[in-house]
């Protein structure tokens, strides 16, 4: 409301003619726009979920390691062994991808088309995830998605 009434008074300066019919229906207008505004502005805020690691990164809660995100509980020998599991086609294009090439690079590097590359990492990404649920004891939630 504070910037409402800020905007209204420098758009009807002193030294101008004030004509209340106008000045208030766009104070009113005004007004409604910000109340509208500020309602999206709560919804949107509702609807986002907090990055849980981002809290926990800035201190403002302590990690509870009963919750704690799938991919900060695997082991070294875990994820070793899970990447055993891929193909070398995929392991050699998902490793690629994890030093941080991008796909028209890593398709350059290996003589293979972007599709290819895409349909690899994508095929091993899958494979890691059911593989290291299976080795955690754990079932893939629908959707690809794992507890």
């Amino acid at each position: 409301m504070q910037d409402v009434l800020a905007k209204y008074l420098d758009t009807f300066k002193d030294d101008q003619p004030l004509n209340e019919q106008s000045s208030m229906a766009w104070l009113a207008t005004a007004l409604k726009n910000a109340f509208i505004s500020n309602i999206r502005k709560q919804s949107v805020h509702l609807k986002a979920e907090p990055d849980p690691a981002l809290t926990v990164t800035l201190g403002l809660v302590p990690p509870d390691p009963d919750t704690a995100p799938f991919s900060t509980t695997v082991t070294d020998q875990e994820l070793e062994q899970a990447m055993g599991s891929l193909s070398q086609k995929q392991r050699e294009v998902f490793e690629a991808s994890a030093r941080g090439l991008r796909y028209a690079e890593i398709a350059r590097e290996l003589g293979l088309r972007e599709g290819t590359v895409a349909k690899r990492i994508f095929d091993a990404r899958r494979r890691l995830r059911a593989k290291l649920l299976e080795l955690k004891g754990l079932e893939a939630l629908p959707g690809g998605r794992e507890e």
